[in-house]
């Protein structure tokens, strides 16, 4: 027994697995997880290597060699770039696409390991990230005030970044361009010789300490010793009562000790005020956008708080905006095509029945689809709702081909009953080979995972092919069911503008086979005319997006002074916002950075 045999033997069944998936569909929907790319995961990992207050230079002699020297021999590399600044080192891992990242994630962590005894004391932590499509920021902001360096540290330290964290859904928040303080001693070099100080005994004492202060420095005769200490003291003024061990000195004694922020090294502005960039990032399981519209209700508040006044908080990118058009878009699509369709099936048939049926069965395809999507584990991203949005176009096909059939068996005086059983019959086996056939274009698009464009690509075909096999169901199932309720009155006939074009068809036919030769030629020129156009069409990775954003670099030669450069950028920065109204610019960003690579 076929399906079209089983749904009009078993309507109440039939009725009930319809309506299940429907309801399982909704449900579906409604779990599926919103991002903005599939979740994929690249070949490539990322280290961090913390070293604040330091130069580029130290950081590349002390940390960055010893250790690509350390990474250079692991299996299945295929490019290693490192960069200098000076917060600390970072280095950039890729592999080729055969490899195993998480055996390579083993064997990263047992080169650290070898190499970790040869980096400078100060080095606490050494971060290994492994990047994935999902991985990313959903909102970026910069937070900015007219203000000094402490007030807007604390402020955004203290107030902004706490009430970003607490929200529901948000697993960690970024705080960029703006460095904490430290504790800075400055010996004195006739008083360390004459209380006979050995500095590298004191930098010891520091580390062993009860501080409760993340970093430290000690200058020397040009030298810069880093301290990391963790304990109980809370202030640099104890650091100053601190005795140095074997020693009757305290080290005030013998040094000028401050806490402070270190050395500028880089800064960020908006519109000519001082900066901090905030990048917000969710956890897996968190729907984006109720996260993105938490985030964006908290900064009202922030905006809104009369205690906080002069606080801007610039939001230049969020996802869920991307994501939300996307979702309008498709909606959008779905309802335009299904208008059409039903519009052309009720201009041919004349019959508003049979455009009911069509109109039933495209949103009980597209619903069944969702479900599919959800136990395949596929998401909604950009990726799936474009080949959701292409196969709304094709959900109709089989409907129609199955309605049509079912109409003309129906005009030829056969019974309701009847005739949707021969008319589904009649085009069973054609509409299955033929969306098996379309099917198996988008196939190998799902096995394409030796490439980012074949990662990317799988949710494109599995979407496209589960809609497919979803409006397959449905044609053979919901469509003979509705036919044989609806369909109970006498047909009418068809239009005028109908029979015109069985007509002009025919003859159009006709002729084709009655002149072979003629229609053979000119359907091999229309295809070498087809293939020469193709060459000239521009070939790309991704489609180029509008951007309203303008991108401006400014490289300085190495050993250039950073106050220089400060000065030079900030003239361009006042230039700029004093034409904002004239060029229509909404903002102005900056950031400055020195880094050796």
């Amino acid at each position: 027994m076929n399906l079209p045999a089983f749904s009009l033997k078993r309507p109440v069944t039939t009725l009930m697995i319809i309506v299940s998936l429907v309801v399982l569909g909704l449900v579906s929907l409604s779990r599926l997880s919103l991002d903005m790319f599939p979740d994929i995961s690249f070949p490539h990992l990322w280290i961090r290597i913390p070293y604040p207050s330091s130069s580029p230079e130290e950081v590349e002699r002390l940390i960055t060699m010893p250790v690509e020297e350390a990474l250079g021999t692991i299996n299945n590399l295929k490019t290693l770039r490192s960069t200098s600044s000076s917060d600390g080192a970072n280095v950039s891992i890729e592999f080729k696409w055969k490899a195993n990242i998480d055996e390579a994630m083993l064997e990263i962590r047992e080169a650290l390991d070898k190499v970790r005894g040869e980096l400078p004391d100060g080095v606490e932590n050494i971060y290994v990230y492994r990047f994935q499509s999902t991985d990313r920021p959903i909102v970026r902001c910069n937070v900015s005030m007219a203000a000094g360096r402490e007030q807007l540290y604390d402020l955004v330290d203290k107030v902004v970044k706490p009430r970003l964290e607490r929200i529901k859904g948000v697993a960690n928040v970024e705080l960029r361009g703006l460095a904490s303080k430290e504790i800075r001693v400055d010996l004195n070099d006739n008083l360390v010789k004459a209380f006979r100080v050995n500095p590298y005994l004191l930098a010891r004492s520091l580390r062993t300490g009860n501080f409760d202060l993340s970093v430290g420095k000690i200058f020397f005769g040009g030298k810069r010793f880093t301290v990391r200490t963790l304990g109980e003291l809370s202030n640099h003024l104890e650091v100053m009562r601190l005795p140095v061990k074997g020693q009757n000195v305290r080290v005030g004694d013998f040094s000028s000790v401050t806490y402070d922020f270190p050395e500028e090294k880089d800064f960020q502005h908006v519109d000519n005020e001082r900066a901090v960039s905030l990048r917000i990032f969710k956890s897996s399981r968190a729907n984006i956008i109720d996260v993105s519209r938490r985030v964006n209700e908290v900064f009202d508040e922030l905006r809104n708080d009369p205690k906080l006044s002069g606080l801007r908080i610039l939001v230049y990118y969020d996802q869920s905006r991307e994501i939300v058009n996307s979702l309008r878009n498709l909606r959008q699509a779905g309802i335009i095509g299904a208008l059409l369709a039903i519009g052309v099936i009720f201009f041919f048939l004349r019959k508003l029945r049979s455009t009911l049926i069509i109109a039933i069965s495209i949103p009980t395809s597209v619903i069944t689809t969702f479900l599919l999507m959800y136990f395949l584990g596929v998401s909604m991203n950009i990726i799936s709702i474009t080949g959701l949005a292409l196969a709304s176009g094709m959900l109709v096909d089989n409907a129609v081909v199955v309605l049509e059939s079912i109409y003309s068996q129906r005009q030829k005086g056969m019974n309701s009953y009847e005739a949707a059983l021969k008319g589904s019959e009649r085009v069973y086996v054609a509409i299955t080979a033929a969306t098996l056939t379309t099917i198996i274009v988008f196939v190998p698009l799902i096995f394409l995972s030796t490439s980012r464009f074949g990662l990317f690509m799988k949710d494109f075909g599995l979407t496209i092919s589960t809609a497919l096999v979803a409006s397959l169901f449905v044609a053979l199932t919901l469509i003979p069911l509705l036919s044989e309720r609806l369909f109970r009155s006498p047909p009418k006939e068809r239009t005028r503008f109908v029979l015109f074009l069985e007509r002009n068809y025919t003859r159009v036919i006709s002729w084709t086979l009655n002149h072979r030769a003629v229609s053979v030629a000119m359907t091999v020129v229309l295809l070498l005319f087809s293939i020469y156009l193709a060459k000239g069409i521009k070939r790309e990775y991704f489609p180029q997006v509008p951007d309203r954003t303008a991108y401006y670099r400014l490289e300085v030669p190495n050993g250039y002074p950073f106050e220089k450069l400060k000065s030079l950028i900030n003239d361009y920065e006042k230039r700029l916002v004093a034409e904002k109204d004239r060029l229509e610019i909404d903002n102005v960003s900056i950031f400055s950075s020195f880094s050796a690579r």
